[in-house]
């Protein structure tokens, strides 16, 4: 099977799990967020690029159907989610059950992303944040907003509510697809229990990661890495 045929077989999977999902080359999604949140064209450093929510009408003036997989924008959902997809060397060397897994995890964090921002724009104040920003701790979101905002992870580094959304996001990736990254990304939060209980009353990620997976992908490994070597 080539790359070509991989993309579509990736496409129809994706779709199959979520219509309103479109797989896309990494450089669609750098472009989108370039003219979106106005990054200089030659900036080596655009952050997110592993999917991004899009608006319909932002789609149809920043990207070509034929990018999305599609002949015609007639019938995009108000909300894409655009999924940057495998690049060449994982096309051509990963096994397409490894391939399905890395775009059922993106699409997992997309959904994450998506239910947020929707909630952020109609159902939670600033104060509602920063009361899920106490509970976390203080000193831990603020270590944890400093690990995203180093590694690229936000649109607007110094924005509290995108770091919010973010780290629901990753953590939640992170638990269900490589715990062994927790200690990595986020090792102040290890040993808070109530964290579990406090990111549920916004998302319910166990219910998302089931509904995501794509069909043939392979269930993640949660073995440790140690373990594994």
């Amino acid at each position: 099977m080539n790359g070509i045929s991989r993309i579509e077989e990736l496409r129809r999977a994706l779709s199959h799990a979520d219509a309103s999902a479109y797989l896309v080359e990494g450089r669609v999604i750098r472009r989108v967020i370039r003219e979106q949140f106005g990054f200089a064209k030659l900036s080596g450093a655009i952050p997110h690029t592993e999917s991004q929510v899009v608006a319909a009408i932002d789609v149809r003036h920043l990207a070509h159907p034929d990018e999305l997989g599609l002949t015609t924008f007639s019938d995009l959902p108000e909300k894409c989610l655009l999924i940057s997809q495998p690049d060449e060397g994982e096309l051509e060397q990963w096994p397409l059950q490894e391939l399905l897994q890395q775009v059922w995890r993106r699409l997992f964090h997309a959904q994450i992303d998506r239910e947020l921002i929707l909630k952020c724009q109609l159902k939670l104040k600033r104060s509602d944040i920063q009361e899920r920003i106490a509970g976390i701790g203080q000193v831990e979101f603020d270590e944890a907003h400093f690990v995203l905002r180093s590694e690229h992870r936000l649109i607007d580094p110094d924005s509290r509510i995108e770091a919010w959304r973010e780290l629901i996001a990753l953590y939640c990736e992170l638990r269900l697809f490589e715990p062994d990254l927790l200690a990595v990304w986020f090792p102040s939060l290890l040993n808070q229990p109530q964290l579990q209980a406090l990111l549920s009353r916004d998302i319910d990620a166990d219910e998302i990661f089931k509904r995501t997976k794509l069909y043939g992908a392979t269930r993640p490994d949660l073995t440790p890495h140690v373990a594994r070597d």
